[in-house]
């Protein structure tokens, strides 16, 4: 195409950092989304296997319902951040559109000015053909975002995997400090205790 389509290409190229900063923003959304609603499954998920894991207890004292409304609690919790997550997606992805199809505007615009002010240079098959290479070649960067937010989920993920892989417990089970007494003295003693 020569040298001369360079004033055109720069300018569809002057709106790509917009269009990566939207694709960033989104993917720190997104991100942050994703660990605030797998950390609210994860409690609703530890009071399920809390409660199957000591059931006759709580069938025996007529628990159930109460375990029900914790659980459901949690799930609601999660549920309202799923769709705080599903609201920052769209919006996210209509920005993005936005900031396209304003370089699509913005290119016609002044593909078409260029035409007209200088005919001897651009024609408008010479615009449509630097427009379309420019954007085709955007837009092929551009498909990596669907899997950078697979990326930014999983990692939202893995926070919550390394927090409790990072925990400290209060009771150092190996330890080889503290006292270790060779027998217990005393008595246990139960006193007003009833039994239902």
């Amino acid at each position: 195409l020569g040298s001369s389509r360079w004033k055109l290409t720069l300018v569809i190229l002057a709106i790509s950092p917009l269009l990566a900063l939207t694709g960033f923003v989104m993917n720190k959304l997104v991100a942050d989304m994703s660990s605030k609603e797998l950390e609210a499954y994860a409690k609703a998920g530890s009071i399920a296997e809390e409660v199957f894991s000591s059931i006759r207890t709580v069938v025996s004292f007529g628990g159930q319902l109460k375990e029900c409304e914790r659980y459901n609690a949690h799930l609601k919790d999660a549920r309202d951040v799923g769709v705080k997550k599903g609201f920052t997606n769209g919006m996210s992805v209509g920005l993005v559109y936005v900031v396209m199809f304003g370089a699509y505007a913005l290119g016609f615009w002044y593909g078409a000015k260029l035409v007209r002010e200088e005919s001897d240079n651009y024609t408008i098959g010479n615009v449509l053909i630097v427009f379309f290479s420019v954007l085709i070649g955007a837009f092929s960067i551009g498909n990596i975002a669907p899997p950078l937010q697979s990326h930014a989920a999983a990692r939202g993920a893995a926070y919550i995997v390394f927090q409790i892989i990072e925990l400290d417990p209060e009771i150092d089970s190996s330890s080889p400090d503290g006292a270790k007494p060779d027998r217990v003295i005393g008595n246990i003693q139960f006193r007003n205790v009833k039994f239902r």
